[in-house]
C-alpha cells in the first residue's frame, strides 16, 4: 500500500511539473509574439523578449528535473538569497512556504523511491 501510494504522489509531481513547464511555455510564446508586435528597437519590446527567452529556459529545466532536483535547487537558492527568496507579500510568502513544503514531500517520496 505505501509503495502505490508513493509512486502515485510521484507520478503527481511529476505530471504537476510538466504542467507548470507547458503554462510558462504558453506563457513565454505570448511574450515572445507580443514582443515581436512592437517597436523593435524599443526598450519595452527587449525586455519582453528577454523574459520570453527565460520563459523557455524555465520550462525547458522543469522538463528536464525531477520534484526532488527542483526541490534541491531551491532550497540551495534560499540559502544563498534569503531575502530574496521571502521578498514580497506576506500572502506570497504563504505560497511559497506551501509549495516548498509540498516538494519537500514530494521530495522525501522520491528519495524513497529511488533508494528501493
Amino acid at each position: 500500500m505505501y509503495d502505490v501510494l508513493k509512486d502515485r504522489a510521484t507520478g503527481e509531481a511529476d505530471t504537476q511539473i510538466l504542467r507548470l513547464a507547458a503554462s510558462i511555455r504558453c506563457l513565454a510564446e505570448d511574450l515572445r509574439e507580443m514582443s515581436q508586435g512592437g517597436k523593435p528597437d524599443s526598450a519595452a519590446a527587449s525586455l519582453i523578449h528577454d523574459a520570453a527567452d527565460r520563459g523557455h529556459q524555465l520550462a525547458n529545466r522543469l522538463d528536464r528535473q525531477g520534484p526532488g532536483e527542483l526541490l534541491d535547487e531551491t532550497k540551495e537558492f534560499a540559502r544563498r538569497r534569503p531575502g530574496l527568496f521571502l521578498a514580497g507579500t506576506p500572502e506570497d510568502v504563504d505560497c511559497g512556504w506551501y509549495s516548498v513544503t509540498h516538494l519537500n514531500q514530494v521530495a522525501h517520496v522520491a528519495d524513497a523511491r529511488d533508494s528501493r
